[in-house]
């Protein structure tokens, strides 16, 4: 009797568990287990690719059904977000047939770092290392490589077309181009900027392009990384400063822009890791197609329009950001830094200084280049729920470096205003 009760009780249990598993099948997606898809879950899965946060379940992350939640899923996430794709490659799959794939030697991702070369720009063009050639004023790269470049060309370009990564190292480096970019990565596995310490480079283009597909006066097709500890100078006469049909990622480096268009623009996302970035952009700041993640580094961002566009969220967790223009995207829940922000209602002339103050010690004192009637204000200074003075007008016996004084005597204005520092204002 006590045989057959036990047999009966481990047939329930075992079609209870068989049922269980048929009837919880995972929601896709759904990292947070809320119900939904959104970009919550897209910030949970950024967070578990850069190390900062674990999963409780990898099946609803494994979107692909390959055992791993990585950069691939991370993609069909963000595809699936943006409406490009209605439902994720594991719903669709269906068992295959085994079958034998011929083993081919994987190439070294790295290969590309061995050919290393110099380019000398000039009235005569010199250079080393392979998969180089000059046309002209054009210089064209169709090799990967890690490559130094010197000089000044007066009307010429750095075009790139290579399926592998290429580097260029800009060590003192003038560049205008009246027809088209200063720098083009046409295509390129990843594209890379290295600013040589002590080093100034200037990047200008003209007000028209025949190259249809290029944005900007440094543009790529490709993601972007730029650092170093240089300067870097960017003008721009007919589209963005620096664009990117992919990522944009600058770690560090002194860099200028003034652009009729964006100042930093993306297709994919933006990040800011480091470095000093002075923006003044006829249109937007900075302008992405997923993602603006600021962690560190100094950004004054003037814009004619908005500071901020993004189709996912503005992330700060860092950095100093001073910015004049029109406030229309907030930092999203995932940021961690407090920010001010204001709106003034009347236009200020540019030169018009504002000041920002705690209990009359000074914040920022900051003068814009351009007439703003909004500013916007995040710093590792600033105290979430604290009130602080602003003062609009008045006169600074300080040093000017990019619009923010140092030291002196402030004289106020006649405007004073309040506002609380919030991570969402």
């Amino acid at each position: 009797m006590k045989k057959n009760c036990f047999m009966v009780l481990l047939i329930f249990l075992i079609n209870t568990f068989c049922f269980s598993l048929t009837s919880a099948a995972p929601l896709y997606g759904d990292l947070n287990s809320d119900g939904d898809v959104d970009s919550l879950d897209f910030g949970i899965c950024r967070r578990y690719l850069l190390g900062t946060t674990n999963l409780n379940d990898i099946v609803p992350a494994d979107l692909n059904g390959d055992g791993e939640v990585d950069s691939l899923d991370f993609g069909y996430l963000r595809q699936y977000l943006l409406g490009h794709i209605k439902v994720f490659p594991i719903e669709s799959m269906a068992t295959p047939t085994p079958t034998d794939v011929p083993v081919t030697p994987t190439p070294d991702p790295e290969a590309w770092k061995n050919n290393t070369g110099t380019i000398n720009l000039g009235n005569t063009i010199t250079y080393t290392g392979e998969g180089i050639a000059v046309e002209g004023s054009i210089v064209k790269i169709t090799s990967g490589g890690d490559h130094e470049v010197f000089g000044t060309l007066s009307n010429g370009m750095i075009y790139i077309n290579t399926k592998e990564r290429v580097k260029l190292r800009l060590s003192g480096v003038n560049i205008t181009n009246s027809n088209g970019p200063a720098i083009y990565f046409d295509d390129v596995d990843k594209a890379f900027i290295t600013l040589t310490k002590d080093t100034v480079n200037n990047l200008s283009d003209g007000s028209t392009y025949i190259y249809e597909d290029a944005k900007g006066t440094l543009f790529s097709n490709d993601n972007l990384e730029i650092k170093g500890k240089g300067t870097l100078n960017i003008i721009s006469n007919y589209g963005h400063g620096i664009a990117s049909d992919d990522n944009i990622s600058i770690e560090n480096g002194n860099i200028t822009i003034k652009a009729v268009k964006d100042g930093l623009h993306s297709n994919d996302e933006t990040k800011v890791s480091g470095g000093n970035i002075f923006i003044e952009a006829g249109s937007n700041a900075i302008d992405a197609g997923e993602e603006i993640d600021i962690s560190d580094g100094t950004i004054i961002a003037l814009s004619q329009k908005a500071v901020f566009v993004s189709e996912i969220e503005l992330i700060i967790t860092g950095g100093t950001i001073i910015s004049t223009g029109s406030y229309e995207l907030k930092p999203s829940s995932n940021s961690t830094q407090p920010s001010l922000y204001m709106n003034l209602g009347s236009s200020n002339p540019a030169g018009t200084l504002f000041r920002i103050e705690n209990n009359t010690v000074n914040v920022l004192t900051f003068a814009p280049s351009i007439s703003y009637n909004q500013l916007f204000f995040s710093s590792p200074m600033l105290k979430e729920g604290t009130t602080y003075n602003v003062n609009i007008g008045g006169i600074s016996t300080g040093t000017n470096t990019n619009g923010i004084y140092y030291g002196g005597t402030y004289t106020p204005g006649n405007i004073n205003l309040t506002t609380t520092a919030t991570l969402i204002p």
